[in-house]
């Protein structure tokens, strides 16, 4: 029998908003010798926010009960994947893609087009992609997934020796220079010699709110838990026409980054109204239908300032969404990844995301790591929100409708 070999692919994605990025301008551009749609990214747009939408109610809560995912993160990580796959494992991610009708590379495309749409360079806005897979030097990827990596995900391919510490270093090194700091490290020595390659996939963004919260104007204050936990956490407050709407069961107000190009929309259940209650209304008609409900509202806005650490296994929430093949060793087909005939299958997936919500702006960092082994109407104004119990927020793209961030706050803390 063949022995089993481990493959790790760590997709690192992170986040930044506030802090400056010594990246150069050209990190995210797509290459012009590369064909894609300027709007292919619309292929793949709403499958995203499907997958974030869906894995919500599956993934695990933190001791706070809180959840705090990147769907963009774990997508374009499942895409590079895909182009590896085969046979029945190649139809069944591509069904949980959302993607039956477009092959690997059209998909590739799509992301391509995505990373092209999100790169932002401004003022007041920094958004940027980069991806690298470092490989075993003893092992060659197959020359079809090698290219499609570098054209249309902007993959930098390192051949290294595993076994060496100094890999260890390098990897870590690459990341700290990526994420600013943020994320000191992504992997530690000595490496499993059986690992065949790490994919890392950098996503940032920089940038203030459009309208900052005055800090003269903040307050301290409590927050009110589900579970009656009262926490003291700190109030910004804004007194502005914003995007607002509300219905029976919510309010809702977005604020806008930089010039409007990105947003946060914060959905807070009414009083009696749980916040898991709100999010199994999240489906892609209900979203749609709130995109189109937002009318500009004079109103108080209250929101807390808050930090959130997290982490979480997907191996199980993406199997019960329909992702199996790829986690079976008896039946997962990753072919097309390597040249060598051996065995591999999806091991791991794992997500750690940061966030800090201020009065300039947001700072937040998320990190998805996969291992492989071979085998309504309008409220009349002004409106008055004020956040002081559980809420559910996003982090959107406007051009492209993509969200990039998605949160469950039951207990607030600083």
């Amino acid at each position: 029998m063949i022995a089993k070999l481990r493959m790790v692919v760590l997709s690192l994605m992170v986040f930044l908003l506030g802090c400056e990025i010594h990246k150069s301008e050209g990190m995210s551009v797509i290459g012009d010798h590369v064909d894609f749609g300027e709007k292919d990214y619309e292929k793949i747009a709403l499958e995203i926010n499907r997958l974030g939408f869906s894995l919500m109610e599956k993934v695990e809560r933190d001791e706070e009960n809180n959840a705090f995912i990147s769907p963009t993160s774990l997508y374009m990580l499942l895409s590079i994947i895909y182009n590896g796959a085969d046979g029945e494992t190649s139809e069944e991610m591509s069904k949980f893609l959302g993607v039956n009708s477009l092959s690997s590379e059209e998909v590739s495309k799509a992301n391509a087009s995505l990373i092209h749409s999100l790169y932002k360079q401004t003022n007041k806005l920094s958004l940027h992609i980069a991806n690298s897979l470092w490989l075993k030097d003893s092992y060659t990827f197959r020359e079809e997934f090698a290219e499609r990596a570098k054209d249309y995900f902007n993959g930098e391919i390192k051949e290294v020796k595993m076994e060496d510490n100094k890999t260890v270093d390098e990897i870590n090194r690459w990341v700290r220079e990526a994420t600013n700091k943020k994320i000191e490290e992504i992997v530690e020595g000595p490496l499993d010699p059986r690992l065949v390659t790490l994919l890392v996939n950098a996503v940032y963004f920089n940038g203030d709110w459009k309208y900052s919260f005055d800090e003269r104007q903040t307050i301290n204050g409590i927050f009110y838990g589900e579970r009656d936990e009262r926490n003291d956490v700190t109030y910004m407050r804004l007194e502005r026409k914003l995007p607002y709407f509300e219905t029976a069961n919510f309010q809702s107000v977005s604020l806008p980054y930089g010039d409007g190009e990105m947003s946060m929309n914060i959905f807070l259940p009414k009083e009696g109204k749980t916040l898991n209650s709100f999010i199994s209304e999240l489906t892609l008609s209900n979203w749609k239908k709130w995109e189109e409900s937002y009318v500009e509202e004079e109103g108080t806005l209250l929101f807390p300032k808050f930090k959130l650490e997290y982490e979480t296994i997907l191996n199980e929430a993406l199997i019960d969404l329909g992702l199996k093949e790829p986690f079976n060793p008896s039946l997962a087909d990753l072919s097309q990844m390597i040249q060598e005939d051996e065995d591999i299958y999806i091991d791991l997936i794992k997500q750690k995301t940061y966030i800090d919500v201020h009065e300039k702006g947001t700072e937040a960092a998320a990190v998805t790591s996969a291992q492989i082994r071979l085998t309504s109407a309008p409220a009349d104004p002004p409106f008055y929100m004020d956040v002081n119990r559980p809420f559910f927020f996003t982090i959107n793209d406007e051009e492209t409708g993509v969200i990039l961030f998605m949160g469950a706050i039951h207990v607030a803390k600083q």
